[in-house]
């Protein structure tokens, strides 16, 4: 067994919006070219941007909860707001997950789980310009919660590696 991480890359082209995503899975060794490469398909859904964005002024509407102020103590509604603002996150993690079991994502969830073991280190870079995507709370997606040793790390579709690397002295 190799000491090198796995890497995964999940290319997302398109929007969320309304034309959806052709999605490229690749995994392989760090620094090593793919060892797979699949293609698929992630649909449109505006529900989740929606979701999302609830989930976001609820849980900046916290923002002053965090600060004591003092001599003065706030018990009334707080609770609330808080537990509000839980339901909000847990129904953003169910629209996150039914997205990504769609149909037409499945075989690359179903190649993901088969090529990696859950006790390996395994780093996932999902390439996408919508910038929806960069706001998703990713480390709730199904696959994260059962491979403990995956990172996710955000990144544009495009990139222009460098001819060499330039050491400092």
């Amino acid at each position: 067994m190799s000491d090198s991480k796995k890497l995964v890359v999940l290319k997302l082209d398109g929007d969320i919006e309304q034309q959806g995503f052709r999605v490229s899975l690749e995994i392989g060794l760090e620094g090593e070219r793919p060892q797979t490469e699949i293609m698929g398909w992630l649909p449109p859904n505006p529900e989740l941007v929606a979701c999302l964005e609830q989930w976001q002024k609820q849980y900046r509407s916290l923002g002053m909860l965090t600060r004591i102020r003092p001599k003065e103590i706030i018990y009334e509604g707080s609770l609330s707001r808080f537990e509000s603002c839980r339901q909000m996150v847990n129904r953003l993690r169910d629209r996150l997950n039914f997205w990504l079991e769609s149909e037409s994502f499945r075989p690359l969830d179903k190649r993901l789980r088969e090529e990696l073991s859950r006790h390996e280190p395994i780093r996932i870079l999902i390439r996408t310009q919508d910038r929806s995507l960069h706001k998703l709370p990713w480390y709730l997606w199904d696959f994260i919660e059962h491979y403990s040793q995956a990172e996710i790390a955000l990144g544009a579709p495009v990139f222009d590696r460098p001819d060499t690397i330039q050491k400092k002295n």
